[in-house]
């Protein structure tokens, strides 16, 4: 699990994900954190947005389909105080990952 996916032989960086996605979506940047997490066989990405709001998940899905390709696997989660940082200011990828895993995020929905 890390800041970073292969994508047909390329890394493509979260946070450079995070940005085109704070873009598209209308949300700020520091309310999205997306997380590239380990698949059986494929690759995948969790995309932890602060707000309740899904009119952009659309939009969304579309552009990491035409930046990603259709093999990478998806889950989008939403709610409020999702998001969990350092105390410099990072967030904090993995115990996300882990929080959602084991069912221990509090108002957190996924889409799928």
């Amino acid at each position: 699990m890390g800041d970073s996916i292969k994508v047909r032989g390329r890394s493509v960086y979260v946070e450079d994900l995070e940005s085109k996605i704070a873009e598209v979506s209308g949300l700020g940047k520091g309310r999205i954190v997306v997380v590239g997490v380990p698949g059986a066989g494929r690759k995948g990405l969790a995309l932890f947005a602060e707000t309740q709001d899904e009119a952009w998940i659309g939009g969304v899905r579309e552009m990491l389909r035409r930046r990603l390709g259709d093999d990478v696997e998806l889950t989008i989660v939403v709610g409020t105080g999702l998001i969990q940082r350092t105390s410099s200011g990072k967030p904090r990828r993995r115990y996300m990952w882990e929080r959602l895993q084991g069912g221990h995020l509090e108002g957190a929905r996924i889409i799928s």
